[in-house]
């Protein structure tokens, strides 16, 4: 059996990966890897079934059960390297916490139904529901490493986080009511570990890998749909009782139910050494496969520490309120199966520069005038246009400055000018005022530009 480009990828019993069906319930899928499944223990010197039973067993009764298997009495004593064949469903499963690791705006935790704070820091586990609202973001370290982060307008409930005594397995699952979750897990290399990600149509089931799970409105039919992007590794995913692999670079909907290549990411169109404005624009590079633009901006690289979001329909994303600073921005493109893309992350530093300048018209001409308070070295330039404002118009004056500038300009025609000044830093990032409107009058006295 082959795979295909653009069909369902079966999955297949001798694949490395481990699944269950979405209609099951979370005791049905810890039962999946328990029956039928046992584990070897080797007696030590001073092991006895009791203190065995009491260290790793749910319940002391069920020594009886081993000695039965074992064929040996519960009075009877153990001998050193005697092989006991344990059932991994005796085994206690130990409640793990997650901790919430970065977290930022609206986020509200729900336990059992009540509503309370979250907090950095604060540990989470099973049954716990988090809800991030607009601009809210929060990421939850597991115990081993793993990232679990969520975007604003997400809601996910922790439905299984355990650690199995004596075999150290780990069971973890979480529940995606509605939005966008990502997902870093660390590699699982015990085949009796797992790690879920549900939505309330389908399950993806992965051992170590970066994905993404949506479970958001459809963009043409209006429906609910799930959705499985994998950046990284190989996940597996049930659709409507259809299971199939997806491999790096490739993600499904539940609505197709096929299998697409993921966008290349798209990329800034304008230089992003250091960044001035202080609200900057970035400019993205038109591709005619994105139908959305998605862009994330962090101050960490691997973006646990969200602090915005823009889905955008065109290709300028504005940065607001960024304070001085180094920054991480990541981008993709949805295209139209509502795949996010993949991504990329560019590094910015953002150092906020001040251009004051202004204008006065008299008779015949005008004054410009302009200063940049700054310790770097700057060049200035001022650039004025006789007609319609437009990127190639060609400037009847074009003049290098310096920090400050104070240029006159006598025998001008009467009429509508247009003017702006440009700073740019050698060390890096410009300033680029728009145009400005200047009308010169032969009989007005000095007036200020609007």
């Amino acid at each position: 059996m082959f795979w295909k480009r653009g069909s369902l990828r079966p999955f297949l019993l001798g694949c490395a990966l481990l699944f269950l069906g979405s209609g099951h319930s979370e005791k049905a899928v810890a039962a999946h890897f328990e029956n039928h499944q046992s584990v070897e223990y080797i007696v030590e010197q001073g092991d006895t079934l009791s203190s065995i039973a009491q260290r790793y067993f749910d319940r002391i009764s069920d020594m009886e059960a081993i000695a039965k298997r074992a064929g040996v009495s519960l009075s009877q004593p153990l001998h050193a390297g005697f092989h006991l064949n344990i059932p991994k469903a005796f085994l206690r499963r130990e409640i793990s916490t997650a901790v919430v690791s970065h977290i930022s705006g609206p986020v509200t935790l729900f336990i059992h139904g009540k509503r309370g704070c979250l907090q950095q820091g604060q540990p989470v586990t099973e049954q716990m529901t988090i809800e991030t609202g607009s601009s809210g973001f929060v990421t939850l370290l597991l115990p081993d490493g793993s990232h679990v982060s969520m975007p604003s307008m997400s809601q996910i409930t922790i439905t299984r986080l355990r650690k199995v005594a004596l075999t150290g397995a780990v069971e973890r699952s979480f529940k995606l009511e509605a939005g966008h979750v990502r997902v870093h897990a660390t590699p699982l290399f015990r085949s009796d570990s797992y790690f879920h990600i549900a939505t309330p149509s389908s399950l993806t089931a992965v051992r170590g890998t970066d994905f993404r799970v949506h479970y958001i409105e459809n963009s043409k039919t209006h429906k609910k749909e799930n959705i499985v992007e994998v950046l990284e590794g190989l996940v597996t995913t049930d659709n409507h009782k259809i299971v199939y692999a997806v491999p790096g670079g490739y993600g499904t909907n539940s609505i197709e139910k096929l299998d697409f290549p993921l966008n290349t990411p798209p990329s800034p169109s304008n230089r992003l050494t250091i960044l001035r404005d202080a609200e900057p624009d970035i400019f993205l590079s038109k591709m005619p496969t994105a139908s959305v633009y998605y862009a994330e901006l962090s101050k960490d690289p691997d973006f646990s520490d969200l602090l915005s979001e823009s889905w955008l329909d065109n290709t300028d994303v504005k940065l607001q309120g960024l304070g001085d600073g180094h920054y991480y921005l990541r981008l993709s493109a949805v295209d139209n199966h509502d795949l996010e893309g993949e991504e990329k992350v560019f590094p910015i530093d953002h150092k906020t520069g001040h251009l004051e300048a202004s204008a006065y018209s008299f008779s015949e001409g005008a004054v410009f005038q302009w200063k940049i308070p700054d310790n770097e070295v700057v060049i200035s330039r001022l650039q004025v246009v006789a007609s319609k404002i437009s990127e190639t118009a060609i400037p009847i004056v074009d003049q290098l400055g310096g920090k400050t500038g104070l240029v006159k300009i006598s025998s001008l025609p009467e009429g509508d000018y247009y003017w702006r000044i440009i700073a740019a830093w050698p060390a890096g990032g410009q300033i680029i005022l728009p145009f400005r409107k200047l009308h010169i009058s032969g009989n007005n006295p000095m007036k200020k530009n609007e």
